[in-house]
C-alpha cells in the first residue's frame, strides 16, 4: 500500500525502471521473515532460504547488502545479548553482502561513473554524508516534501548544511538510547 499512495515511492511504481525498488523490497522482506523462522527454531532451512532471498534482493538492488546487519539486529533483539557468535553465525550473508558492495563499485565504475573516489572529500566529509543520509531519507518518509530527481553532496563555501552537522551527534545519542534501552 505505501508504494502505492506515499510520494516517496511514485518512481518504483509509475516507471519500468524503477522496478528494481519493489522487487528488492519483496526479497528483502521475505528473506527477513525466513531469517526469523530460523531464529525461532523452526529448522536450518529457513536460513538457507533466507540466504537465498537475500542473494535475489541483492541481484535486485545493492541497497540489500545491509539486510546482515538487519539480521544481527533481529538476532540481538529476541537473544537480548550481542556476542561475537552472533556476527559470526551470519558469515555467508557477510560474504554475499561484501560480494554485492564489490559488484556494484565495479559495475558503477564500467558504466562511467566515479563511484569511490569522490575527489574532494576527505574521511570526516563522508562520515556527516553519512550520517546525514541515514537521517535524511526516513525524514523524507514522515515528511514528503520538496523532493528532487537528485541530492548531491554540495559544500557551501567549504562548509556543509547545519543538518550534516546535527546528523552525527543524533545518530550517536539514537545509538546510546537504543544501547541503554
Amino acid at each position: 500500500l505505501m508504494f502505492g499512495v506515499h510520494p516517496i515511492m511514485v518512481e518504483p511504481v509509475s516507471w519500468v525502471s524503477g522496478l528494481s525498488t519493489p522487487l528488492f523490497s519483496c526479497f528483502y522482506l521475505l528473506s527477513l521473515h525466513l531469517c526469523w523462522s530460523y531464529l525461532e527454531g523452526k529448522g536450518q532451512r529457513f536460513y538457507w532460504l533466507a540466504l537465498l532471498l537475500f542473494l535475489f534482493a541483492g541481484l535486485s538492488k545493492s541497497a540489500a547488502a545491509t539486510l546482515p546487519f538487519v539480521f544481527v539486529a533481529l538476532d540481538w533483539w529476541q537473544s537480548g545479548k550481542l556476542t561475537l557468535s552472533t556476527f559470526t553465525k551470519k558469515w555467508p550473508f557477510w560474504l554475499l553482502s561484501i560480494a554485492l558492495i564489490s559488484l556494484t563499485f565495479l559495475t558503477r565504475a564500467a558504466a562511467g561513473h566515479n563511484v569511490g573516489s569522490a575527489a574532494n572529500f576527505s574521511i570526516l566529509d563522508r562520515v556527516f554524508m553519512i550520517s546525514q543520509s541515514l537521517f535524511f531519507y526516513p525524514v523524507k518518509l514522515l515528511f514528503p516534501f520538496g523532493f528532487s530527481i537528485s541530492y548531491p553532496f554540495v559544500k557551501t563555501g567549504g562548509a556543509w548544511r547545519a543538518d550534516y552537522y546535527l546528523a552525527l551527534p543524533a545518530l550517536a545519542l539514537l545509538a546510546w538510547w537504543v544501547v541503554k534501552n
